[in-house]
């Protein structure tokens, strides 16, 4: 195995395509992300902070596309949302985008330069909603309802922290259905943080003691059956640099290394203060930490010159050098990402937000509001003209002095107080002019009377407290005297009682080494009891277990003898109820009795847990059914040879070689009105293929022509020329943007699907005729297989194939792919089957049919599978236990032609003949038939024929023997 030649283990830094090798543990929430990307156009993907939210976005879905089927553009706020979507749009665009276009066109011009859906991914979202001003979040949420509402190719996924997922009622009214699609990302397991730690070690050749996990995640998470995810990253970096220290070539986890680091109560404090510790300023490097952490106790953006202010708020007056040269180390230290392209640094993860807002002070906190308070209002000042109100200038004053402000926000200030001083002034000038007229009058008439009676209380004052002080005075000299006279009694009794206590130590040392000596002696004895009793103990224990272990043994052999005579009666059932289902169809004369036995053998297997699909019973159980038709399988005759089969709602489709398509409820299967839908055209029908959705289908025809139909509008067709022989297959890209047409004159065309309309994008020659195309992982790899049984894997983007390494005993004659499990199915000449996944690994070959295979079908949800022999045979496989023999239906009176599992679980099996058969793909399904037309039981007498002696029992407890 390959090893990487660095650390498997990301610290604080979030996953990215490129690290999908170590990227283990999610692969279930990958696979409903994916899943629900195309339900909708808008995606919330909402949890905790520290749940991988955007590591499962940015490296687990990213590698669910080709580069092909999307465009990312990873969006964070920095100063203004719509202003860093639109820098993101033209750092990727390859036409230049006009400097006043709209949004919406902006994002038009990008698909066309790229041709491939947009997915705009918001990161840290709640971003807009701590710092966004609500003008800000309007005009976002406008722009968002435009593009939602239109046909642009352009999908929106939103990634936030859970708690601030009540902000999104913003967008309801404009977008209802905005919450219509969202995933919660739960906090990983502990079997999930095992395959964090084991998976990334494997990849990168790190050897694990045996139980060393299990050990790992109780140092880590003792009590919880939750697993923090920071802390494990942050854990196992930790650890991989002391086992790198010990054995750099070959680092070892093992259970001693954890035991050297010890036990831990929180992995990232711990870390931020080591960190912290090992610059020569600790409390000026955390001040200009705590510039990084907003009110919320999220991580912000911030540049060096707003660092430099706001330190100067806490009281640290540093140059911008200063800062700049901590940022610097801050970043080595791995505590902050490098700056963006817009100059702004911040904390590596929001984890480390907290733990930093834990160490900010009260007083710095109502600092900090303050400041936050001035630069919302300066912001809001810019837009609308707005200064600061008489309340919010009383709120700052008391801070005014602490706070360093830059020349705008301080001119800001300025302006707002000189603005409020003059509102002030022209309030109070009227009631000043009429104080002062008043004034003038009364103060010739009080100056004297104020001024004489001030002097008079002053000196009055003066004598009262000169008399209080001489009164103090007197009073604690008192004092100091009687507390010198008690402490001088109180010494003479302390040393009076010291020395009688000294001579009592004395005697009771010497009492206490008498006793000492006696203690040891009786100590020895005791120890000589103690080892005796000790030995006998152990050997008496020694024997009990001995004991123990026999009675074990004894049951243990008990028990698997039971086992075995019950396996072996079980087994004597099981081949019972094969043996009376084979028989059931010699009593085809007696429909009756034949599906009793059938029935009856049913129950037997499933009583004792046989297989539920076992094909001996499957085929007795179908044959009663027809026993009761007269030996005939349900069937509906067609007009003409049946080209293909389609199953559209509640009806099923029947198109014949004239263009006919018939309609049949899929509930009944009775026929429906017949609709000519393609009789105005001018050539027999080929084959009618479904588009994914179901809006549109693509018929093609004898004339080399394919006509993409419109649904709704029967007469709604666009014609698409381009080939020049019989087109054997359409294959439809998995997303429906797209498809692909090959035929006899060994060309691929691949078309693009825009608003309705098909356009040819590019034109593949193969190096011989085509038969069978379809699609495997994503849409841009096709695998074809030509008449001459050759098999290539074609990149439609790079326009190049490669041979598949088909290896099997005859020609490959038909072709289909299971995507559930990366499957290969191939039927060949001599009947049998060819299986491998798409790198042809493992390949598995069985024998199927005696003849060659015609065709290969999946149903829906890819758990079984149906294969059709030119012997006249139709096989039912599980296609999870393709290992197990298959259901067999035969007795047909032609050769298949066509091949439909419906969503109500019936296989139709169209044939030369002109007929339809119907056949129940299950078991329980065919029993429940056969039950329902039973009128009576099996009699004792024949039960005793059948089932020996076996308790009787009613196959039907409702209806007599």
């Amino acid at each position: 195995m390959e090893t990487l030649n660095r650390s498997p283990f990301k610290f604080l830094d979030s996953f990215t395509k490129e690290d999908k090798d170590i990227f283990f543990g999610r692969e279930k929430e990958v696979e409903e992300i994916y899943s629900r990307v195309f339900q909708s156009n808008l995606l919330v993907v909402y949890g905790a902070s520290g749940t991988g939210k955007t590591s499962l976005i940015q490296c687990g879905l990213a590698n669910k596309f080709n580069d092909s089927d999307w465009l990312p553009v990873i969006i964070r706020r920095s100063g203004d949302i719509l202003t860093s979507l639109r820098t993101q749009l033209e750092h990727l665009a390859i036409t230049p985008l006009k400097e006043n276009s709209s949004l919406k066109k902006s994002i038009q011009s990008l698909y066309l330069d790229h041709f491939k859906p947009i997915y705009l991914i918001f990161d840290q979202f709640e971003e807009l909603f701590i710092f966004g001003t609500s003008e800000e979040i309007k005009t976002f949420v406008t722009e968002v309802a435009k593009i939602v509402k239109s046909d642009l190719q352009c999908k929106f996924i939103f990634v936030i922290r859970g708690e601030y997922l009540e902000h999104l009622t913003a967008f309801e009214e404009a977008i209802p259905e905005f919450f219509n699609n969202r995933i919660r990302i739960e906090k990983m397991t502990r079997h999930q943080a095992s395959e964090a730690i084991s998976g990334p070690c494997r990849m990168a050749g790190i050897p694990l003691e045996t139980g060393f996990e299990q050990q790992f995640l109780e140092t880590l998470s003792p009590d919880k059956a939750e697993v923090e995810l920071t802390y494990l990253q942050v854990f196992l970096d930790k650890l991989y640099k002391k086992a790198c220290a010990k054995n750099p070539s070959h680092p070892v986890f093992t259970t001693s290394l954890l035991g050297e680091i010890g036990k831990i109560s929180d992995v990232l404090s711990d870390f931020l203060e080591e960190q912290i510790a090992r610059l020569p300023e600790p409390e000026t490097t955390l001040a200009v930490l705590k510039s990084f952490v907003s009110m919320e106790g999220t991580k912000r953006q911030i540049a060096v010159d707003d660092i430099t202010v706001f330190v100067r708020t806490l009281g640290k007056s540093l140059t911008r050098e200063r800062v700049e040269h901590l940022v610097h180390q801050l970043v080595d230290l791995r505590i902050l990402r490098d700056k963006d392209e817009s100059g702004r640094y911040e904390l590596r993860h929001d984890s480390l937000a907290i733990r930093i807002y834990e160490k900010i002070t009260l007083v710095e906190k109502e600092l900090i509001e303050v400041r936050v308070l001035i630069e919302n209002a300066y912001n809001n000042h810019l837009k609308r003209n707005i200064l600061l109100s008489e309340s919010d200038l009383a709120y700052i004053a008391p801070y005014e002095r602490k706070l360093f402000l830059s020349e705008p926000l301080q001119a800001f200030l300025d302006s707002s107080k000189r603005t409020a001083t003059r509102s002030k002034r022209r309030r109070t000038v009227v009631l000043l002019v009429i104080a002062a007229s008043v004034f003038s009058v009364l103060s010739g008439f009080t100056i004297w009377a104020m001024t004489e009676r001030s002097r008079a209380l002053a000196l009055s004052q003066e004598a009262k407290r000169q008399t209080l002080l001489a009164e103090e005075g007197m009073h604690q000299a008192v004092q100091s005297k009687d507390e010198a006279l008690k402490a001088n009694k109180l010494a003479m009794e302390e040393k009076t009682l010291a020395e009688h206590n000294e001579q009592t130590a004395m005697t009771a040392k010497q009492q206490a080494e008498a006793s000492r000596q006696q203690a040891m002696v009786a100590m020895s004895e005791a120890e000589k009891e103690k080892a005796n009793a000790m030995e006998q103990s152990d050997h008496a224990q020694k024997e009990a277990r001995n004991a123990e272990a026999q009675k074990e043994i004894a049951k243990s052999e008990k028990q698997k003898a039971e086992d075995l005579q019950k396996t072996a009666y079980q087994r004597f059932l099981l081949s019972l109820a094969q043996g009376i289902a084979l028989k059931s169809v010699l009593y085809k004369d007696d429909p009756q009795l034949q599906a009793l036995l059938a029935l009856q053998a049913y129950n037997l297997n499933k009583e004792n847990l046989g297989s539920a699909e076992d094909p001996i019973i499957y085929d007795a159980l179908r044959k009663a059914t027809a026993a009761f038709n007269r030996n005939q399988y349900t069937s509906f005759p067609s007009n003409g040879e049946v080209r293909t089969m389609l199953e559209l709602k509640d009806s099923l489709l029947i198109g014949t070689r004239p263009g006919v398509v018939t309609s049949r409820s899929m509930r009944t299967l009775l026929p429906g009105q017949g609709k000519t839908l393609l009789t105005s055209y001018r050539s027999p029908l080929d084959e009618l293929v479904l588009a994914p959705g179901g809006r549109q289908a693509l018929s093609s025809h004898a004339n080399f022509q394919l006509l993409l139909w419109n649904l709704g509008s029967q007469s709604s067709y666009q014609e698409l020329a381009g080939h020049q022989g019989l087109i054997r297959t359409i294959a439809f890209r998995p997303d429906g943007y797209g498809f692909v047409s090959g035929g006899k004159d060994s060309l691929l065309l691949v078309w693009k699907l825009y608003s309705g309309k098909a356009t040819l994008v590019k034109i593949l020659r193969a190096d011989g005729a085509i038969k069978t195309a379809v699609f495997t992982s994503g849409n841009n790899t096709l695998f074809v297989l030509q008449e001459d049984g050759k098999i290539k894997i074609w990149n439609l983007e790079a326009g190049t194939s490669s041979p598949y390494p088909f290896a099997g005993s005859a020609k490959p004659t038909c072709m289909a792919f299971n995507p559930v499990r990366n499957l290969v199915v191939l039927g060949l000449a001599n009947g049998n089957l060819w299986m491998g996944d798409s790198l042809a690994h493992n390949p598995v070959e069985t024998k199927a049919h005696t003849a060659r295979v015609d065709l290969i079908v999946f149903n829906t949800d890819y758990r079984l599978m149906a294969t059709a022999g030119s012997d006249r045979t139709v096989k039912l496989f599980d296609a999870t236990r393709l290992d197990e023999n298959p259901k067999e239906l035969k007795d047909l009176n032609s050769k298949a032609r066509n091949l439909l599992f419906t969503a109500s679980d019936k296989l139709l099996v169209s044939c030369a003949d002109a007929k339809t058969y119907v056949f129940d793909v299950y078991s329980k399904e065919e029993a429940g038939q056969v039950s329902d037309r039973l009128k009576r039981n099996l009699t004792k007498s024949e039960w005793k024929t059948f089932f020996k002696d076996l308790p009787y029992e009613k196959t039907r407890k409702d209806l007599p023997e």
